[in-house]
């Protein structure tokens, strides 16, 4: 699931990952994390051998993925982005001119 990795990166930690659905946009191989074909047992072998074995590295990595996912899924953001979404899929006008029952 995204937000696991979201979740990840919010606690300051690198991610391996598929490049499936939206872990391309997030993650930028060798900057914030490592993406691996799913049956690319070695590279991702590798990957978290070079993570265990490099704190630095897992710190850095950690630091930079916490930045993008604070940039990018914070409320604010995820607000503007459904608002968005709203707009583009519904017609605004029906809600604006239609009474709502009172309770």
């Amino acid at each position: 699931s995204l937000f696991v990795f979201i979740e990840a990166m919010m606690r300051k930690l690198p991610v391996v990952a598929t490049p499936t659905g939206a872990l391309p946009d997030m993650i930028q191989p060798n900057f914030n994390g490592f993406l691996h074909r799913w049956n690319d047992i070695d590279g991702i072998a590798k990957s978290l051998i070079s993570l265990l074995t490099n704190t630095e590295k897992c710190k850095v990595f950690g630091e930079r993925g916490n930045q993008i996912a604070r940039e990018r899924y914070n409320w604010d953001n995820v607000g503007m982005e459904m608002v968005k979404y709203i707009k583009r899929y519904c017609d605004v006008s029906i809600i604006h001119n239609r009474k709502i029952p009172s309770i």
